[in-house]
């Protein structure tokens, strides 16, 4: 659906790396999600939590080390092709921040899970407006279409 979604809006040729952004950024996305819905222990969801949060991947094993080095990958070879070469470093420091923040979305959500608590409806959107990761497919790939696009527009907690 995703990549449907963004095919029907950037179909231009020159339009290739959005698509490729958010075909792989979605396909991040569900596999880590996963992981911390069904797969992973908490121990290993904390040690991958505070990987991404560091973004140091050093430490982690199996599964979580498979998921940081592929984050990892995804957002360095991202910022690496963005265009504007004096804010690329801009450019990686904001894309790993919207990263860190989904990351500590899902760890919120799985400590509520494992614990049986029943978040306030504020509590509960919050979260979820952060855990459903779409900021993670749409603002990197703005920044491909609009070279312009405001610094805090592309802040965590400002959607």
């Amino acid at each position: 659906y995703c990549y449907f979604a963004v095919s029907a809006c950037c179909c231009l040729p020159h339009d290739s790396i959005i698509r490729l952004i958010v075909a792989k950024a979605a396909i991040l996305i569900t596999v880590a999600d996963d992981f911390y819905d069904m797969e992973g222990s908490i121990t290993e969801l904390e040690a991958l939590t505070e990987a991404v949060q560091r973004w140091d991947g050093q430490n982690l094993r199996s599964h979580s080390k498979t998921i940081f080095d592929t984050l990892d990958d995804l957002v360095t070879k991202t910022a690496a092709t963005y265009h504007l070469q004096q804010e690329q470093t801009r450019f990686l420091k904001e894309f790993r921040d919207i990263w860190r923040e989904t990351f500590l979305s899902w760890m919120t959500e799985k400590t509520w899970s494992d614990t049986g608590y029943l978040p306030s409806m504020e509590e509960y959107l919050e979260t979820g407006m952060v855990s459903i990761a779409a900021h993670t497919l749409v603002l990197p790939a703005s920044r491909f279409l609009c070279q312009k696009l405001p610094v805090e527009e592309f802040k965590p907690g400002k959607y």
